[in-house]
């Protein structure tokens, strides 16, 4: 199989770059998918696994508001982070959970994204420490899969967004505010050459869990999105 390449030149002292992954039981759409079988591991054990091989992540914390996610994140050697606030204020918990992991670098990634390939999580946090900038992300304007979403952000930048707005809204999601006010923050964004948006990784539904399971078992082994995209037709 392949695997993406590094663009950056690497850096001999990287800041602490820690990702936190958020996840939940209760998704309306598909409950407990977190904890959901995904050929022998659950959903969030793919997640975990995959940061794993990533070069340049310091730690990996599992921000949640349950207790079997934290029991099982602890269990993979992760650090968990129980949250007991408010369940949608998810800004506020990637703070707190930046805060208490003393994460230099807060490395965002979804608890859906099974697929997520660490050679895109290294290039973005690269792309944050190469352009000096407030965001790095492969989302501003998508060109990778959905289920492939990274975004680096120093934990001020947390916090000064949780500040300058207290629209439940920007709470829930937790960089949406930077999005809607681009003038107020420097981004940096990583592309693909190519436009591969429509072709979907993540796990909304049973429907994408079962999707993501016949490519998990075709693909054994390592894997990168590019493999992604060739086995959902995109090239």
């Amino acid at each position: 199989m392949t695997t993406s390449q590094s663009i950056y030149s690497r850096r001999d002292d990287p800041p602490i770059a820690i990702a936190i992954v958020q996840a939940r039981l209760n998704s309306q759409r598909f409950p407990r998918k977190m904890l959901a079988d995904l050929n022998g591991r659950p959903v969030i054990g793919w997640v975990i696994d995959r940061l794993k091989k990533s070069k340049l992540l310091h730690q990996i914390v599992v921000a949640t508001p349950d207790g079997e996610i934290s029991e099982y994140a602890q269990a993979q050697g992760c650090w968990a982070y129980l949250d007991t606030g408010d369940p949608n204020n998810v800004l506020g918990r990637y703070i707190r959970a930046a805060n208490w992991s003393n994460a230099e670098l807060v490395v965002r990634v979804c608890g859906d994204c099974p697929l997520i390939d660490p050679v895109l999580v290294d290039n973005t946090i690269y792309g944050y420490i190469d352009n000096r900038v407030d965001i790095s992300t492969n989302v501003l304007r998508r060109s990778y899969p959905k289920g492939m979403d990274v975004e680096v952000l120093h934990r001020n930048t947390l916090k000064r967004m949780y500040h300058l707005s207290d629209d439940p809204l920007y709470r829930e999601h937790v960089t949406l505010y930077a999005y809607d006010n681009p003038a107020l923050f420097k981004f940096f964004q990583l592309r693909d050459v190519n436009d591969y948006s429509y072709i979907n990784t993540s796990v909304d539904t049973v429907q994408d869990l079962d999707k993501v399971r016949k490519f998990v078992s075709a693909n054994s082994g390592d894997f990168g999105y590019r493999d992604v995209i060739r086995y959902f037709g995109g090239y």
